[in-house]
């Protein structure tokens, strides 16, 4: 049997962990692979229909028409249809999925929660999102989006070399967003990376309830001040969660 379109998905697009990558790997059907290739060409085909600056609007559609065929496999029903060991069973246990999605379990209906993603689409390569510690240069374009699989309110900041504290989002409004679960959003506006030296970091607040923007600009330029402001934590109510990616700058 073939392996489901949600975990080739998240093969494609790099967001399994290298454990779960190798067994799927060696365990893949030239049908799968077929599959694959089927995929990359159904994001190539909406690349081209859509320019970068509505790119938003494209994978937000294709995202909701997956969702509704996407069904997560139990852990018996992934053993089954990849045929492996128990430590490939183990690799695909539902809780491990970080797709929002329903799934039934011994009767029950399960929503995991807890996963939240900042995503960066490079310009160049839009099909994918960029791996953490990236590379790219100054004049870049990229375009942002986000990732969560439970109710929540967001604010999303980059941080730069210099120290520059940039509002991604909310585009407007002094509170944090609400986030739509269950789907990527893609920010309507490109943005393209400055001389800034070393570094863009992009930062992705998170809260059950309504918290201010300038709260976490505050705890950004803070951060900047030190010298951790690659990797260190912004200084926040233990009620928000924080999630970023970080790109390297290089020279052309």
């Amino acid at each position: 049997m073939t392996v489901p379109d949600p975990i080739l998905e998240r093969f494609r697009l790099g967001e399994l962990s290298a454990a779960e990558h190798a067994a799927l790997e060696a365990s893949l059907t030239e049908a799968d692979r077929a599959r694959l290739a089927e995929l990359a060409a159904d994001d190539a085909a909406i690349l081209e229909r859509y320019p970068p600056r509505v790119m938003a609007i494209a994978i937000q559609d294709k995202a909701r028409a997956r969702a509704k065929r996407w069904v997560v496999p139990t852990i018996g029903s992934a053993v089954v249809l990849l045929g492996a060991a128990a430590a490939l069973a183990v690799a695909f246990q539902p809780e491990t999925m970080a797709e929002s999605v329903d799934h039934t379990l011994a009767g029950e209906t399960v929503r995991a929660k807890g996963h939240t993603r900042v995503l960066v689409y490079s310009e160049a390569d839009p099909s994918s999102p960029l791996a953490d510690q990236a590379a790219l240069a100054h004049g870049d374009t990229v375009q942002l989006g986000v990732n969560v699989d439970h109710d929540a309110y967001g604010v999303l900041v980059s941080l730069d070399g210099r120290g520059v504290v940039t509002t991604h989002w909310p585009l407007d409004g002094a509170e944090a967003a609400p986030i739509e679960p269950g789907r990527t959003q893609v920010l309507p506006r490109a943005y393209t990376l400055d001389d800034a030296p070393r570094f863009e970091r992009f930062l992705l607040v998170t809260g059950s309830e309504p918290f201010p923007v300038s709260d976490v600009v505050e705890a950004g330029r803070t951060l900047a001040a030190t010298a951790h402001a690659d990797d260190g934590d912004l200084d926040l109510p233990d009620t928000l969660q924080t999630t970023d990616l970080l790109v390297r700058k290089v020279a052309r």
